[in-house]
């Protein structure tokens, strides 16, 4: 079974991209993490998954309409 064929079952099933689903489950983790505990942006990135800490700005940002550093300021 190769990527994009699991990819288009996944989407029939459950009526989103498998990529899209991944991403909203590690921006919902990446709250979590904000709002729960003093680790750094790039410390939480790397929680989440993301190798680069720029792409996970760039995505959370895309998500959640803030960057994680502004979202964290904004919850205090």
């Amino acid at each position: 079974m190769n990527a994009s064929y699991l990819s288009r079952l996944f989407k029939e099933q459950f009526g989103e991209k498998f990529n899209d689903f991944v991403t909203q489950v590690r921006v919902e983790k990446a709250v979590e993490l904000l709002k729960g505990t003093e680790e750094t942006v790039n410390e939480i990135a790397a929680a989440v998954g993301y190798t680069h800490t720029l792409t996970f700005i760039r995505v959370f940002k895309k998500v959640m309409g803030n960057t994680p550093g502004n979202y964290r300021k904004d919850m205090a």
